[in-house]
């Protein structure tokens, strides 16, 4: 499993603060070039529970401005159930890692795409102990609307411009990075009843 994996959308790149170490690289996804990151320092974070002891800044050059620039690059829109989830380190190639999170999804409803699996397995950089900007990892027993694509490695997947994910609260589905939808057509919320409605919207 690669970096490629998690960040696999056209002309992204990422830089990471963790762990104390650097590791510089460029990753592009349109060229098939060899995938890596730009590690620097790890820092606290200010405020952050206890639990979180590292941030990681994703610096996405890819932007996906509406619902279908998403469906263009997914395979499928999905409503997932989050289950259990493992650490799936990425290993670069001089031996130096970065935390990887692969969470089991039960998916609820097929909203767009072709059918998938009733479960499946979703890659993200980052842990449970990292503040990311691309968002925290999926949490157990958590419901989220994800627009998903296959990963590199067979029988796993990843989210579609990372930052793309909704969370279920309550009623409503609200942009996980609410930054993520600036600018865009995307709702910041809305009602998750109208989900088909609107992910096949423009």
């Amino acid at each position: 499993m690669t970096v490629r994996d998690s960040y696999l959308q056209h002309g992204a790149r990422i830089a990471m603060s963790l762990a104390g170490v650097t590791l510089a690289g460029a990753l592009s996804a349109c060229s098939g070039e060899s995938p890596a990151a730009a590690i620097s320092s790890s820092r606290d974070v200010e405020g952050a529970s206890k639990a979180v002891t590292k941030r990681m800044d994703v610096l996405m050059a890819a932007h996906y401005p509406s619902f279908a620039a998403l469906r263009k690059d997914s395979v499928g829109a999905v409503i997932v159930k989050a289950g259990t989830s493992r650490p799936l380190p990425v290993v670069g190639g001089d031996g130096l890692v970065a935390p990887q999170t692969a969470t089991t999804v039960s998916v609820t409803r097929q909203v767009w795409g072709k059918t998938l699996a009733s479960t499946l397995t979703i890659v993200q950089l980052g842990d449970e102990t990292t503040v990311s900007d691309a968002g925290p990892v999926l949490v157990r027993d958590h419901t989220y609307l994800l627009f998903v694509r296959e990963a590199t490695l067979p029988g796993y997947y990843v989210i579609t411009g990372v930052t793309s994910a909704y969370e279920q609260v309550g009623s409503s589905f609200r942009a996980l990075v609410p930054g993520d939808v600036v600018g865009t057509s995307r709702p910041a919320a809305f009602d998750a009843a109208r989900a088909s409605q609107v992910v096949l919207g423009s």
